[in-house]
């Protein structure tokens, strides 16, 4: 539970991350204001996301965790759609529809954990 509670949040912070760039792309450098403001927002959650990405690494084997990030583009295809009013495709539904059927799959992998340390030494 814990596994499934870590990876939703980095996902989240991915997701975010991708919605504030689209936004900072639709707000433009001219309101120099609220461009700076998402700009900055950009920066934490980017910061976020690689410490969430660290402490899921150092626990977990890296072809498992992974394949999570697939999962954004699923949820990409649904942001997309409810806050910039993207179009609905039935191809972007079934190849995310095979994209979680696959990242399912991998879920049931018997090697998750890192084993003894994930750091290399010389």
């Amino acid at each position: 539970m814990k596994l499934a509670i870590a990876i939703a949040a980095v996902l989240a912070l991915n997701l975010a991350g991708s919605f504030l760039i689209k936004l900072m792309a639709r707000v433009g450098p001219d309101p120099l204001v609220p461009f700076v403001l998402v700009g900055g927002a950009v920066l934490v959650v980017a910061g976020l996301r690689v410490f969430g990405w660290l402490l899921l690494g150092r626990h977990f084997q890296l072809s498992f965790i992974h394949p999570f990030l697939s999962l954004n583009y699923v949820l990409a295809v649904f942001l997309g759609m409810a806050a910039f009013d993207e179009p609905f495709a039935w191809n972007r539904l079934v190849g995310g529809a095979v994209i979680t059927a696959s990242v399912l799959m991998l879920t049931r992998s018997k090697n998750k954990r890192e084993p003894g340390l994930s750091l290399i030494h010389i």
